[in-house]
């Protein structure tokens, strides 16, 4: 499994595996396309984006943005934004290489956290963080209005 930054050129596949993660996440709620689109091209160009790649095909995507932390100004955070592997590649190596890469990449550019959340139907246990060094200090509620 080979990872790799993704480029403007991984758009429309960024814009197809985000339908399918908002399906996974809210089988409900049909994603708009054209917004997903919009998204992928400015988190590749201003945000921190990786793709694993089987040798044959695209399978998953991590991205994320570095910003201030909120209480400590001289604290930053890579912060996650988006997560997914495609189903027939789970269990494979695809997400953790991906997520290896997200912490590398914090650490060269010497973040002080790397902050991850996780939708509540994934299929990664709390010990696939904990024993990379994370440790849970919030959970998010979600309320539509």
């Amino acid at each position: 499994m080979n990872i790799r930054k993704a480029t403007i050129m991984d758009v429309e596949f960024i814009k197809d595996i985000g339908i399918r993660a908002c399906l996974f996440a809210r089988p409900d709620k049909e994603p708009d396309p054209e917004h997903l689109l919009v998204q992928a091209v400015n988190l590749v160009k201003t945000g921190i984006f990786f793709i694993s790649n089987n040798g044959e095909q695209d399978t998953g995507i991590i991205s994320g943005i570095i910003q201030p932390n909120l209480w400590y100004p001289d604290e930053t955070n890579l912060v996650e934004l988006f997560w997914y592997v495609d189903d027939e590649f789970r269990g494979t190596s695809a997400a953790l290489r991906l997520l290896k890469a997200f912490i590398d990449y914090g650490k060269e550019n010497k973040v002080n956290h790397v902050v991850m959340s996780v939708e509540r139907n994934s299929p990664l246990s709390n010990e696939v963080f904990t024993k990379r060094g994370f440790q849970l200090l919030e959970k998010a509620f979600v309320m539509e209005v």
